[in-house]
């Protein structure tokens, strides 16, 4: 991990400036396309040039995960695979959206819990799908580093292809209790203030949803250990003479983070 972190440049602040003075010669106010402009800079910046036009892509992963058991989806495991030859038949929201923006969509099984065997759909598998978090941790670090090596192979072998930009999405029945856990851990709330109706879930539904991610034991287990080990792999990559964002008090992600929790605490019910 340690050289993974090391091969990630340094944006080019030079390229940012470049892309905004390029927005700003337009014919429109300033700053009227809002977000979108800081996206494009953003982008500029990574890349160390402002493009003349970017090669898309929008890579969907699809894995099943093992706190579906628990009830907490209005939809059974089997729809995951489902749901993924529906991608590869062209028959899903984001296919259309794939075609409007002119991005090749790319799909891939990460773990589905019966693996999906189609001509468009990659296997990348981690396995038959993660553990259930309200028993125990998703998954090892090991095997989730090994998802963030396999999503660098790939994003490399698109590259290759001419791939400019990547767009992420996700798909696996279960997937929102999952993003609940860490949405809770991260932002250091209740479950309660992350946890939402999914696809359609009653209120019994929710309430499941709500017990399943035991986020106060099983994510505190195997989050501490992770983040120990990825915040020791990250300042070890920070240059001598800067300062990681995850070794002060008041960072800018710890302050996000507050924000969140601020907003989420005064949202009405």
């Amino acid at each position: 991990m340690n050289t993974l972190i090391e091969r990630i440049p340094l944006v080019d602040e030079v390229a940012y400036a470049a892309a905004q003075d390029a927005y700003d010669g337009k014919t429109k106010p300033r700053g009227s396309l809002g977000r979108l402009e800081a996206l494009g800079c953003r982008i500029a910046a990574i890349r160390g040039a402002v493009p003349a036009t970017l090669e898309a892509a929008v890579v969907v992963a699809a894995a099943d995960h093992g706190v579906a058991a628990e009830g907490v989806s209005a939809y059974p495991q089997e729809v995951t695979a489902q749901m993924v030859l529906n991608f590869a038949a062209g028959g899903a929201a984001i296919n259309v959206l794939a075609r409007q923006a002119g991005a090749r969509l790319i799909v891939v099984d990460a773990g589905v819990a019966v693996p999906v065997e189609h001509e468009l759909v990659r296997p990348l598998r981690l396995g038959p799908g993660t553990a259930n978090i309200a028993v125990g941790p998703a998954m090892t670090v090991g095997l989730a580093t090994l998802g963030i090596e396999s999503g660098v192979r790939l994003a490399e072998e698109l590259a290759d292809e001419g791939v400019d930009v990547v767009a992420l999405g996700e798909m696996g029945i279960g997937n929102t209790t999952s993003a609940s856990a860490l949405a809770a851990r991260l932002l250091g709330v209740e479950p309660a203030l992350v946890c939402g109706r999914g696809t359609g879930l009653d209120d019994e539904g929710v309430s499941r949803k709500i017990a399943a991610p035991a986020t106060r034991s099983t994510c505190s287990r195997s989050s501490e250990a992770s983040r120990s080990r990825f915040s020791r792999a990250s300042r070890s990559a920070v240059p001598r003479g800067t300062s990681s964002s995850c070794s002060t008090a008041s960072s800018p992600a710890q302050r996000r983070s507050s924000q969140w929790r601020s907003r989420l605490t005064r949202r009405e019910p």
